[in-house]
């Protein structure tokens, strides 16, 4: 269905090239997805092309800033820092008072904070994370997937997904995995792992072999994958708890508890 709204929307913008109204509509919608699923270049291009029109200064401030706003998001997960920031300087100037030009100081703070990650180029990256403190270690992440098809067979549940747990094998600032089957939900698999701390999480997210298994779980065209469930939720760790004959928190998380 999604893909199917896509293609209606890119084909309302053939059919119709000239009107910055819809191709601001598409703009807003596309921006507002993840980069993996191919969306964003269509959204910049939008917003660059709205902006370059002649009659685009004499657009109402509110559509001129948010059309600024938008372009300095998508800049900014992009890793282009400097043309992001000249963008968000203009939505201040523009409205500073109203709702866009708060969110351009806002973005502007966070610009000019250290970088929480950096990609497989050494560019700098937005915080995915940003309610988890920097602080905080170490941080647990858990993924789960469900495949409904191998239910009752742990040993086939974690085949599925052990091309996951190897390719994260040597990743800076992991502590540990541990592969957990459910009993109260049958062909659910969960793979916790735990890192340093927010950065180490941060760093992996934007990292080739993260971005790898995307392209591989979502490709253009989507690769073909039976999972009914997928998850990534993230925890802290609290200086509680025992622990008799071992549990699941490996050695190495164990000693970053504080």
């Amino acid at each position: 269905m999604l893909a199917e709204a896509f293609a209606d929307l890119d084909r309302a913008v053939e059919l119709r090239p000239n009107d910055g109204d819809l191709r601001l509509k598409r703009a807003r919608i596309y921006a507002r997805f993840p980069d993996f699923l191919g969306k964003s270049g269509t959204a910049r291009q939008d917003l660059q092309a709205l902006i370059q029109r002649p009659d685009f200064e004499s657009k109402p401030v509110k559509a001129r800033a948010e059309t600024r706003l938008l372009l300095g998001q998508l800049l900014t997960r992009a890793g282009e820092v400097a043309e992001a920031r000249q963008q968000f300087e203009m939505v201040k100037a523009l409205a500073p008072d109203g709702a866009e030009g708060i969110s351009a100081e806002s973005e502007l703070a966070k610009l000019a904070d250290a970088p929480a990650a950096k990609d497989a180029r050494g560019r700098p990256m937005p915080d995915r994370f940003p309610q988890v403190s920097g602080s905080v270690t170490p941080v647990i992440v858990a993924a789960s997937v469900t495949f409904q098809k191998q239910a009752g067979d742990p040993a086939k549940l974690r085949e599925r997904v052990a091309w996951i747990v190897d390719a994260m094998k040597g990743q800076p600032g992991l502590l540990g995995t541990h592969v957990l089957t459910s009993l109260d939900q049958p062909g659910m698999v969960t793979i916790l792992t735990w890192w340093k701390d927010k950065m180490s999480v941060n760093n992996f997210f934007y990292g080739e072999v993260h971005q790898g298994m995307i392209r591989r779980m979502y490709g253009n065209p989507p690769a073909e994958v039976e999972a009914t469930q997928v998850s990534v939720e993230l925890f802290a760790t609290l200086p509680a708890g025992r622990r008799i004959g071992g549990g699941i928190t490996p050695e190495a998380a164990l000693n970053e508890i504080k």
